[in-house]
């Protein structure tokens, strides 16, 4: 019989990750309407597509959430290895650092596969500011998680989770 420690670090992550849903998906829908601009249009022209970028407001963004289960994830298999908690001498709660890290950790992952899968941005750009809702959202987000698979070389599966991925 497994017992499990209630205070383990991976539990407290994924609380704060689950808990931050919201939040987080706002602001990564925003950090990719950054870096579009600034890697696509350097120079600040508007045109009918900056334009929209810009201007975007999310409303829905459940259509983002198994991605951002995902990414989260591989962030905890990745970046979060060490499942010992540590002393902290700050006045936070663990829950709360977990908070913050894992609110960096997803900029800096979304920064990397922006920089390293070009088309990343565009699927994203697709799922929320150019998603006239006729797009297959499946199909998308497959897409993504194909992208975190190639770009962290981790594979999300649902009975075994984050496992390494070697190419043959």
């Amino acid at each position: 019989m497994l017992r499990y420690f209630p205070l383990d670090k991976n539990y407290i992550l994924k609380e704060a990750q689950s808990d931050s849903t919201d939040e987080l998906l706002l602001r990564m829908v925003n950090k990719v309407k950054e870096t579009y601009c600034r890697l696509h249009n350097p120079l600040g022209l508007i045109d009918n597509t900056i334009e929209k970028i810009q201007s975007y407001q999310p409303e829905d963004l459940s259509h983002l959430k198994s991605f951002y289960l995902a990414i989260a994830g591989v962030y905890r298999y990745k970046f979060a290895t060490d499942n010992q908690l540590f002393l902290n001498f700050d006045g936070r709660s663990h829950y709360e650092i977990y908070l913050q890290e894992w609110a960096d950790g997803l900029d800096f992952m979304i920064d990397d596969l922006a920089l390293k899968q070009p088309v990343f941005l565009k699927i994203m750009l697709e799922l929320t500011v150019f998603n006239d809702g006729n797009k297959n959202h499946e199909l998308l987000t497959y897409r993504l998680n194909n992208l975190l698979k190639e770009n962290f070389d981790v594979q999300i599966r649902k009975k075994r989770g984050a496992q390494a991925y070697k190419i043959a």
